[in-house]
């Protein structure tokens, strides 16, 4: 390239900090090539280096007299983001408030840390993009590369060795590996394929629906909502199937790894060699590894969580969403972005399908459902015509008024219990709160023993002898007297997984029972061994929280249980009703996936409640009409668009100052277009040692709406730390 070495380049650089414009750097004047659209960086900020990414490779000279710092230096290695995934990227920036930079780091595997292996470049075996003839570098590097087997240590190249790599790279010609991964997946074709089963008739008619739109490979998104156990996992692989087949890449979301180990045992025989896992729980050597093999075509299906939504696949033709309805879609930190969301975005922008598939749908998207924004499809039954479990609800008012105490587990659920373990049968227990008590109570004064640092109360778990904080993880032992008014008789109150399951050992001695929440499961791998024990038979009674409520497919269970089914009710949030009745559906849909008929015993202080009783249905299209109508008074989602505010700050008078200014700034945008409500108190006023002051900001227009807050913020940015306000676009929950 010929250039003038006296005139200076300059970049665009976006850095991962809460600052909603990118940066210039100058390009040092000893490189002999521009940096590349997506190439990792390191550039000095203050009074640090920090690593960014180029997302403009040459820019004009900033005005005036402006010192320009340079861009520290080039990663040999780093994963190099494809254009496609950097316009993802912007699009995330711009839709969910955050920096480009922030946007970025969530796309992109983290570097291994100090220690990290050797690296060596891998020769991929199909130029994915031509090498032109003018790049002679690059040319003679593939021809070393030929005579050297595929491969050369990374060591072994020199400066301009390794920028003909990175340019390779980016063609998708080559990788660069870390020796001695163990990425967690089978590089080459392993064994041969097993077919998989007959499709149903039902499942045959949904995919005659759907196989000519895979064929068009044109943009296209649909909904599959079938029954729990309707057999929706197998339209998933067929149409993975049919895709793959043709030479296009699959990105396959489910909401939790961990909790998916028969479904990643079925796609590892269903396509040996041609699945890669992408998700946060690996380390940062596998994800990267991942990573490497999806860029450079060494595998063309990625099954991971919401993150994998950015895996960087080439000729994408399919996108499954499963269990589309799923909060765990939705990041809870920056960017706040909801991968289900993205997942449409990003195939669009492809010409690829969108199939998502739920019992339980999302209020929103069966609302485009219904509108013929997405495809509807219908898959009516459960596979081999089994029959949905039968649902009993119990009136736990009866229950005390019977015995004259609250009683965690009802007669008839123990009943159940015991004549399904005669049965030789398997049986889950859900109870949504993890600990033993959910409370400590004063019954003198009532005070609750509290969190120092949240407005919590503090869980007691019996078996560490502690109480806890489920919100930042502090601490205690259980205090001897009352902090307010001195009184020794202090009680425990509410029940949590781990005081059920002391109580299902009590009334069934001899069962085998094992408990699975965030407590149970902590260490990597212990999602998987609790539930290949429970496959092979090992565990007679599963309890646990929401975690046993996902997608399984237990042919051996035959009865469950639900306790506290209506206690979500009482959450100040509008979509507590459609999170309670998506998971009393979805619990109950365990039961009876085999060849017994299942039994479901639901109890709760309110079995009559509308969304209690229609769960217990499974009456999906009742509910909805009736929430619908609920949201539509209120104008709140999906009638209406919503963004979240929450301010924070370890001063309770200057983050009340804060948000008013917030709020005075957001009633001067869409001249008055915007319903407010705030600002005041969050729902959890103080959390980490920080008050938390609210904002939630509606209106008709989504568009609308985005550009309403980011103009409300760009208009406070010298008054208002950007780190102190919170943005949540399309919030999941208002806690």
């Amino acid at each position: 390239m010929n250039r003038d070495p006296g005139v200076p380049r300059y970049a665009s650089i976006a850095v991962p900090i809460p600052l909603r414009r990118e940066l210039t750097y100058r390009v040092p004047d000893d490189w002999s090539d521009p940096p590349a659209a997506g190439e990792r960086v390191r550039v000095p900020l203050g009074s640090r280096q920090i690593v960014a990414t180029v997302v403009e490779p040459q820019v004009p000279a900033p005005q005036g007299d402006v010192r320009v710092k340079p861009i520290a230096e080039r990663l040999a290695g780093a994963p190099m983001l494809p254009a496609e995934l950097l316009e993802l990227t912007r699009f995330v920036s711009d839709y969910y408030l955050c920096s480009w930079g922030e946007a970025i780091e969530s796309a992109l595997p983290p570097q291994p840390g100090p220690g990290r292996p050797r690296r060596r470049l891998v020769r991929t075996g199909a130029d994915r993009q031509p090498v032109p003839a003018r790049a002679a570098r690059q040319l003679a590097l593939l021809e070393r590369l030929d005579l050297a087997g595929g491969s050369l240590p990374w060591e072994q190249l020199d400066d301009a060795g390794r920028r003909a790599a990175r340019a390779l790279v980016l063609r998708g010609v080559t990788a660069i590996e870390d020796l001695g991964d163990e990425p967690g997946e089978p590089a080459g074709p392993g064994q041969p394929a097993e077919p998989g089963p007959q499709p149903t008739a039902a499942q045959q008619a949904v995919l005659e629906q759907l196989v000519p739109a895979v064929d068009n490979r044109s943009f296209e998104t649909f909904l599959l909502y079938g029954a729990t156990g309707s057999g929706k996992t197998e339209v998933y692989l067929r149409a993975v199937e049919r895709t793959l087949n043709q030479g296009r890449s699959v990105i396959y979301l489910v909401p939790e790894i961990g909790l998916t180990p028969l479904l990643l045992n079925t796609i590892s025989k269903r396509f040996p060699g041609q699945a890669v896992v992408m998700h946060s729980a690996r380390s940062p050597r596998e994800r990267l590894a991942a990573w490497q093999r999806v860029r450079c075509g060494a595998a063309r299906l990625v099954v991971g969580t919401r993150s994998a939504v950015f895996a960087p696949v080439d000729d994408l033709g399919l996108v499954v969403v499963d269990e589309e309805q799923d909060t765990s879609y939705k990041q809870d930190e920056t960017p706040r972005y909801n991968g289900r969301d993205l997942a449409v975005v990003r195939a669009q922008t492809a010409g690829a399908i969108v199939l998502m598939g739920s019992a339980t749908p999302a209020l929103e998207t069966f609302r485009h459902a219904r509108a013929g924004r997405y495809r509807l499809l219908r898959l009516g039954g459960r596979v081999a015509s089994r029959p949905l479990a039968e649902v009993v609800r119990v009136d736990m008012r009866r229950t005390y008024q019977a015995s004259g105490e609250v009683r965690v587990l009802s007669p008839e659920l123990i009943e159940e219990l015991r004549a399904c373990l005669e049965r030789g049968d398997q049986a889950l227990v859900l109870r949504n709160r993890r600990g033993w008590a959910v409370a400590l109570l004063c019954p003198t004064c009532g005070e609750r023993v509290q969190c120092p640092r949240c407005s919590l109360t503090l869980t007691w778990h019996r078996s560490a002898s502690r109480l806890r904080c489920h919100a930042c993880g502090f601490e205690t032992r259980k205090p001897e007297e009352c902090s307010r008014c001195g009184a020794a008789d202090l009680k425990l109150i509410g029940e949590g997984s781990e005081r059920v399951e002391e109580q299902l050992e009590r009334v069934l001695p001899g069962a085998r029972i094992a408990r699975m929440d965030r407590d149970t499961v902590r260490r990597k791998g212990a999602h998987e061994a609790l539930l290949r024990r429970f496959e092979a038979g090992e565990i007679d009674v599963l309890v646990g929280t929401q975690m046993i409520a996902k997608g399984h497919d237990f042919h051996r269970v035959t009865v469950v249980g639900v306790l506290s089914a209506d206690q979500s009710l009482g959450l100040p949030d509008f979509r507590a009703g459609e999170r309670t009745f998506q998971l009393l559906t979805q619990v109950a849909g365990r039961a009876g996936r085999g060849d017994r008929a299942g039994r479901v015993i639901v109890q709760a202080f309110d079995p009559d409640h509308p969304v209690v009783r229609l769960a217990a249905e499974q009456d999906y299209e009742t509910f909805y009409d009736r929430e619908i109508r609920y949201r539509a008074t209120l104008r709140y989602p999906p009638v209406a668009a919503l963004v979240n505010l929450i301010v924070r700050d370890t001063d309770d008078l200057r983050c009340r100052q804060w948000a008013r200014t917030l709020g005075d700034a957001l009633r001067r945008q869409e001249h008055g277009r915007l319903i407010l409500a705030g600002p005041g108190p969050a729902p959890v006023e103080r959390i980490k040692n920080k008050w938390r002051q609210q904002i939630l900001v509606r209106t008709a227009g989504r568009r609308r709406l985005v550009r309403a807050v980011d103009g409300a913020l760009a208009e406070i940015e010298g008054e208002v730390p950007r780190r102190a306000i919170h943005v949540d676009v399309d919030p999941l929950s208002v806690l």
